[in-house]
């Protein structure tokens, strides 16, 4: 039910932060954000930012998902047996 939903309702923009750190971003928000039509502006920056985050960062959600899971695999192994190895991680 969940991916039905979101096929019809995409998820909103989230501002990062963290993005304002990065050294190309203000040239970013200048190049995108331009005049005075607030909601073109907005247009722009989120379909650039969102490529510009993708690029440099990959596919953060994605990314979460593998550690967890193998962290996750790692914890089940814990608990069967002790492992220095794994301890280590």
């Amino acid at each position: 039910m969940d991916e039905i939903l979101r096929s019809f309702y995409p998820r909103p923009f989230r501002y990062i932060f963290a993005w304002q750190e990065h050294p190309t971003f203000s040239d970013l928000l200048k190049r995108t954000w331009d005049g005075d039509n607030f909601l073109a502006n907005a247009n722009s920056f989120t379909k650039e930012v969102k490529d510009w985050n993708l690029s440099l960062f990959g596919d953060i959600g994605k990314k979460k998902k593998r550690l967890l899971a193998r962290l996750k695999g790692i914890d089940t192994a814990l608990a069967k047996s002790h492992s220095d190895s794994l301890v280590d991680l």
